[in-house]
């Protein structure tokens, strides 16, 4: 088949990586069966039934290779959290989680891609609330640095085993004291305790929905506050991150197309 269409199964991360995928297999033959999706992209077809044939499906959480490639990265791996247990799984060949690990020809590759989704495809009223939310940190950007807290609130087992709060609270405090945090999390009561432990310095955009930054996210209103903070965390050339969150890899790719090889990830070790 010569199209390819992106199944909405899972979270705005995972969902973003596979429709890169597509992109970059398919340039010109493209859709997705996801009207959420839609509501925060354009000029992306809707697949319908009447022509769901003509696409190959395509549904996951990784950024896919050609068979070409993957000798590329085949000392490359991945210790994935296995849903439900505590336990974990190797994956080998692949450049998911790896951030300034990917091979420069394979991340050549992609950036364009991830470059077209950004200015081509992302509805122009949400470019235009991250560019009136952040206007001022592109003056001197130095001064703010971008973290993501996934507190994986609605998966017990990975809140115990990944979520750390003094990681955050000292990472912040290993910054200048002129530094502000801009802050994207899925956790009011933690966005909260940050701000009464720096006050003045931790900036959140004003969501007026649900957080959620879910495997289960869906609404439409959910998926659009979402890409916005994905967006506003890729402004800046520092991203304080969560460990196996593929909202922080993503807003991390989308940084690196807009500074290139300067940005810096940090993530819980």
């Amino acid at each position: 088949m010569s199209k390819g269409y992106v199944k909405e199964v899972s979270g705005l991360g995972n969902t973003l990586k596979t429709l890169v995928s597509v992109m970059r297999f398919y340039p010109t033959g493209y859709a997705t069966d996801s009207p959420s999706l839609m509501h925060v992209l354009q000029g992306i077809p809707l697949v319908t039934n009447e022509n769901l044939r003509e696409y190959e499906l395509y549904w996951g959480w990784q950024l896919i290779l050609h068979e070409s490639e993957k000798d590329l990265v085949k000392d490359l791996s991945y210790m994935m959290p296995v849903v439900g247990t505590t336990g974990f799984h190797r994956v080998s060949g692949i450049i998911d989680m790896q951030y300034e690990k990917i091979p420069d020809v394979l991340w050549d590759s992609f950036m364009p891609v991830f470059q077209k989704l950004m200015h081509s495809h992302i509805r122009p009223e949400i470019k235009d609330k991250v560019f009136n939310f952040s206007r001022d940190w592109n003056i001197n950007n130095k001064n703010v640095v971008s973290m993501h807290v996934r507190s994986w609130m609605d998966e017990p087992l990975r809140h115990a085993m990944f979520y750390n709060e003094d990681f955050y609270i000292n990472e912040i405090r290993k910054l200048p004291g002129d530094t502000r945090v801009y802050l994207a999390t899925d956790s009011n009561a933690f966005a909260h305790k940050l701000d009464t432990l720096f006050p003045d310095r931790i900036l959140l955009y004003p969501r007026q929905h649900r957080n959620s930054h879910s495997f289960h996210t869906r609404r439409r209103m959910d998926y659009e506050e979402a890409l916005i903070e994905m967006l506003l965390l890729a402004q800046n050339k520092t991203i304080i991150g969560s460990v196996h969150s593929t909202f922080t890899e993503v807003a991390y790719y989308f940084a690196r197309c807009i500074h290139d090889s300067e940005v810096k990830i940090i993530l819980q070790a």
